[in-house]
């Protein structure tokens, strides 16, 4: 799905952008210029989703179907700006930050196409497994513990709910 690789490829552009302003001293204006960014990037990415639906589907839009493809679009941007926040606040390395950005965009692309495809609701367990997994090596290396098993808690809670939306939308067609 091109809209995904487009959300995976901002969302690592958007994490450099905010790491290399992280070491400059920062200002009202340049968080200011930030959020925009990330808002219109939440924008770009509502009018694509819903551009693609219109190709992929070929059925006329209902509104149920719109209102839940909304959803899930805003559901995903919230995880990706939360993920960033939370990995800024903690003052993570680039790398580790970049990974789990990365991860997160890439397992809900995973979680996406396995609720279009009908998917069984068991499937997830395996993604949040693999997170955890990926999550515990990096947090032996930077000592934080804690604060990573918040972000698995949060992710999981997400893809539930993203999991829960995508299987309405299976329903409706």
């Amino acid at each position: 799905m091109l809209w995904m690789n487009v959300t995976v490829l901002s969302t690592i552009i958007v994490m450099m952008m905010m790491m290399q302003e992280k070491k400059k001293k920062a200002t009202i204006e340049r968080t200011k210029l930030m959020m925009m960014m990330m808002m219109m990037m939440m924008m770009m990415m509502i009018m694509m989703m819903m551009m693609m639906m219109m190709q992929e589907k070929k059925k006329k839009a209902t509104i149920k179907r719109t209102k839940l493809m909304m959803m899930m679009m805003m559901m995903m941007m919230m995880m990706m700006m939360m993920m960033m926040m939370i990995s800024l606040s903690l003052s993570l390395s680039l790398s580790l930050s970049l990974s789990l950005s990365l991860s997160l965009s890439l397992s809900l692309s995973l979680s996406l196409s396995l609720c279009e495809n009908g998917a069984k609701f068991t499937c997830f367990k395996y993604l949040f497994v693999f997170f955890w997994f990926k999550v515990s090596l990096f947090s032996q290396k930077v000592q934080i513990t804690r604060k990573v098993s918040c972000l698995i808690e949060l992710k999981m809670s997400c893809l539930i709910e993203l999991a829960y939306l995508g299987r309405q939308f299976t329903n409706m067609n």
